[in-house]
C-alpha cells in the first residue's frame, strides 16, 4: 500500500483461512483475523488485532501484532506475532 509521507491511513482488515477435510464440506481448520492497520512509513504498515482459531476445537483466541510492507527490491514482507494466554 503506497503512502505519501505525512498522511495517516487507517484500515480495518478481515482475513479468513480454512481447509476442508472431506468432499462433503466438513471443515478441519478455520482461522479468522480482525486487524487494525496503520501506515508507519512509505510502503510499511503496522497491524494490531485479534486472531481466532475456530476449528479444530477447542477454540483459541490470540492477540495479533505484525508489520507488513515492501522490502528493498520490491519483495513483499509480512511478519506476525500471535500471543495466547496459555
Amino acid at each position: 500500500m503506497p503512502a505519501i509521507p505525512g498522511d495517516t491511513i487507517l484500515i480495518c482488515l478481515i482475513l479468513t483461512k480454512g481447509m476442508a477435510g472431506s468432499p462433503y464440506g466438513q471443515v478441519n481448520e478455520a482461522e479468522l483475523q480482525v486487524l487494525y492497520s496503520r501506515v508507519i512509513a512509505p510502503f510499511w504498515d503496522l497491524q494490531l488485532g485479534w486472531r481466532g482459531d475456530l476449528e479444530p476445537r477447542p477454540r483459541r483466541n490470540w492477540a495479533a501484532f505484525g508489520v507488513k510492507g515492501l522490502a528493498p527490491i520490491s519483495s513483499k514482507s509480512n511478519v506476525s506475532l500471535f500471543l495466547d494466554d496459555l
